[in-house]
């Protein structure tokens, strides 16, 4: 290795062409002898529960108030249990997951950025249990409520 530095977000390195594979082979198999998936992945901290009944302007317009958002001033996680899927969910993107969801006559909309992997996995009039933050989709002249989905669970019919 020739250089290293970063902070607590963001890493940097500069290394030797002639070393590149031995790096990354060394680094591999240390990742694989000692991380956990939990170590790599944190598990996902849930703020609140609530129906999609709760959801509405006056609720994200709260939740604007705690801006700006970032590192250390994260968006509330909300969880919704036992949401059908609404249609067909689809793939927008390079793999990013688009679905409708409804539970108690509401309908609500999600985008799951980099979470296309599911698709294959739902169904129309399947059940999930949902986390997601609340955004506003604008797209021309309307203005939307989305779910950016942060992870879901399939249930078992």
């Amino acid at each position: 290795m020739h250089s290293f530095g970063g902070h607590k977000y963001a890493v940097g390195l500069t290394i030797y062409q002639e070393y590149l594979d031995r790096f990354e082979n060394e680094l591999t198999r240390f990742v694989s002898e000692n991380l956990r998936l939990e170590q790599i992945q944190p598990p996902l901290q849930i703020d609140a529960e609530i129906e999609l009944y709760n959801i509405n302007n006056t609720l994200l317009d709260a939740l604007e108030h705690f801006a700006p958002f970032g590192p250390d001033n994260m968006r509330p996680v909300f969880m919704t249990r036992n949401v059908t899927i609404a249609g067909y969910p689809y793939n927008v993107g390079r793999n990013h997951l688009k679905l409708k969801v409804v539970k108690d006559g509401i309908y609500f909309d999600l985008i799951g950025y980099n979470l296309g992997d599911y698709l294959p996995l739902l169904k129309k009039n399947g059940k999930l249990d949902i986390a997601y933050t609340l955004e506003y989709n604008r797209f021309g002249n309307n203005l939307t409520i989305q779910g950016k989905l942060k992870d879901l669970q399939i249930l078992k019919d």
